[in-house]
């Protein structure tokens, strides 16, 4: 074999290993971006959680918040808000789980709890109203299901 011909071949051999090197970067930069979008979804449902929280801590909050919305029995709605900051946290999980970036037993712990509330008796009426205006979606869909078996309905 000829010095052209093996430079032929170191030529071949570089442009497959720069073709590899690219599709590697191509997966990591989809990779990141998949990981930087899940730190802003969890930044988002966690500043809303915390506001949340605020209002139902806050009496004062919890009144004006209960006034603008057009409720009049400022101590439920506090107590929505309190279970709205939970499931907050739950459907953050869900995406988050969905996308294959938590640990299955994150969310085995998770659905447990979430599983707890449904047994509330007055879960139902709760999420009757909370589906209406605060989720929708897969998540949603998750939590009917979840009630639908609890109640025996699946």
């Amino acid at each position: 074999m000829s010095i052209q011909e093996l430079g032929s071949v170191g030529e071949f051999v570089a442009a497959i290993a720069t073709l590899v090197t690219l599709a590697y970067l191509a997966f990591q930069i989809r990779q990141n971006t998949k990981v930087a979008r899940a730190e802003l979804t969890k930044d988002l449902f966690l500043t809303s959680r915390s506001a949340l929280l605020e209002i139902a801590a806050n009496e004062d909050l919890a009144r004006i918040n209960a006034e603008v919305m057009g409720r009049t029995d400022v101590e439920a709605h506090r107590k929505y808000m309190l279970v709205n900051s939970f499931f907050r946290l739950y459907e953050l999980y869900f995406n988050l789980a969905s996308q294959g970036l938590l640990d299955p037993a994150i969310g085995d712990s998770y659905e447990r709890v979430m599983r707890l509330f449904v047994r509330v008796d007055t879960f139902a009426a709760w999420w009757e109203e909370a589906r209406q205006v605060e989720y929708q979606g897969d998540f949603a869909a998750h939590i009917d299901s979840i009630l639908a078996e609890f109640r025996g309905t699946s």
